[in-house]
Parts: C-alpha cells; sequence; structure tokens
C-alpha cells in the first residue's frame, strides 16, 4: 500500500517533540526560561519569514529563515529540497504573481531539546502579473525547526495546503 508523502511527512514532523526526547527524561525538568527563549525566536523568525517574504527578498528569506538541508512540501508540486531550490521555487513563483500575507497566525509552538515545531494560518492576496484580477487564499502550515550549532533556529521541513475552510480566526483562543 502506498502512502500518500504529505501525510508520511506530517506523521514525522507531529513525533519529532517525541522522538527526539532521551528515554526516561522527563520533560518538565527542562528551564522554563530556556523554553520561553526558543519559542521567542521561532516566533521572531516567523514573523522575518513574512516580512522578507513581502518584500520579495527570496534570497535573504532562505539564507535567514531555512536550514541547508531544508525540505519545502507543496500541494501543487514535487518537494524542494536544500536551500538552492527553495531559492530557486520561490523567484519562479514570484514571476506569476505577486503575493502578500496579510494575516499570519501562529497557533502552536513545541520545542523539545534541539527540535521544535510550529503550525499556523496565512491570509493574503495573490495578484497575477499577466494582468488577472487579484485572488484571496488561505493556507494551513506546519514546520519543523532544528536548532543550529550558532544556537539560532532555522526551518528543516515546512508543508502547507491550501485551505479555504481554515479560517484563522476560527482557532484563536
Amino acid at each position: 500500500m502506498r502512502r500518500h508523502p504529505f501525510i508520511m511527512a506530517l506523521i514525522l514532523v507531529l513525533c519529532l517533540p517525541i522522538a527526539c526526547r532521551k528515554q526516561g527524561e522527563d520533560a518538565t525538568k527542562k528551564p522554563a526560561v530556556g523554553v520561553e527563549a526558543d519559542m521567542a525566536a521561532i516566533n521572531t523568525l516567523l514573523d522575518d519569514w513574512v516580512r522578507l517574504y513581502n518584500a520579495g527578498d527570496f534570497k535573504e528569506l532562505v539564507s535567514a529563515f531555512y536550514a541547508e538541508n531544508a525540505v519545502l512540501l507543496s500541494p501543487v508540486e514535487p518537494p524542494r529540497r536544500g536551500r538552492e531550490d527553495l531559492l530557486a521555487g520561490y523567484q519562479r513563483a514570484s514571476l506569476l504573481n505577486d503575493e502578500r500575507v496579510e494575516s499570519s497566525v501562529i497557533r502552536d509552538i513545541r520545542v523539545s531539546g534541539e527540535l521544535a515545531t510550529a503550525w499556523g494560518f496565512d491570509e493574503g492576496i495573490t495578484t497575477p502579473r499577466d494582468g488577472g484580477p487579484p485572488v484571496r487564499y488561505q493556507v494551513q502550515w506546519l514546520m519543523a525547526f532544528e536548532r543550529q550549532a550558532d544556537g539560532a533556529w532555522k526551518c528543516l521541513y515546512e508543508m502547507y495546503d491550501e485551505s479555504p475552510g481554515a479560517d484563522a480566526a476560527e482557532v484563536k483562543e
């Protein structure tokens, strides 16, 4: 039975926090300050992604946000692997459309050791460069991050799904 790569990647990302915990380690023993600082750093990194994406600064976005061996899983194209492939994909897409993220809601960030996950929703406008009418979009996303040798967090895996039914306002607490 062939399994859908999106489902397999989703299972992998959701299991990362459990898998990275050492056997017998109590997750509550990690200092709250460290976890809070890590969550804040990832939150800032996600905010920077939106800022750089909206500015069309894809070279800086890929360099600042993604790990060297990052993988992006899209519902509409083959996986992009590595920074060069990610950059080329962003540049190709920008030739076809001007896309703006108007709202980005981070629903949850979880940190476990050197790995972290985050998920949320983005909404925005896509304007075709060929003169077509602007189109509103909504996506939900899930990302896995890895702490780098210098202590910075970088996105290792990203997946998203266009989901007109995923209204970010419905999940706000």
